[in-house]
């Protein structure tokens, strides 16, 4: 079977509350079988099966660029579902937040008690 390709993007870490690199290093073990991480470059034109924006707290300053491939993003207040909402977004689930960041807002949903931020 094919590894899914996943991207990775660290916020500059300027106000965060939990450990980001410790989630990343969960989430490479968790799905080691069945993804293939690497860290997102800016840069790149590749396009990957999902890119996981880790942001260490809600303020959301990763949304301000366009990314190849789906979004999933995590940040101090939802950190503690990463393996859910990555294998929902991994099976489809519209967790996409290209949202409306421009006017710095985020529709925020609930689903079962795991918080999803997504966008239009």
């Amino acid at each position: 079977m094919k590894k899914r390709k996943v991207g990775v993007l660290f916020c500059g870490g300027c106000n965060y509350y939990y450990d980001r690199w410790q989630v990343y290093l969960d989430l490479q073990e968790k799905f080691k079988d069945e993804c293939e991480f690497g860290i997102y470059r800016l840069e790149t034109d590749e396009h990957f099966d999902a890119v996981v924006l880790i942001n260490g707290c809600q303020s959301e300053c990763l949304l301000k660029t366009d990314f190849n491939g789906p979004l999933m993003l995590l940040t101090n207040k939802n950190y503690e579902q990463a393996p859910e909402l990555l294998r929902a977004l991994l099976d489809g689930a519209n967790l996409d937040i290209r949202s409306d960041w421009k006017n710095e807002k985020s529709t925020v949903v609930k689903d079962e008690n795991k918080h999803y931020v997504k966008g239009e």
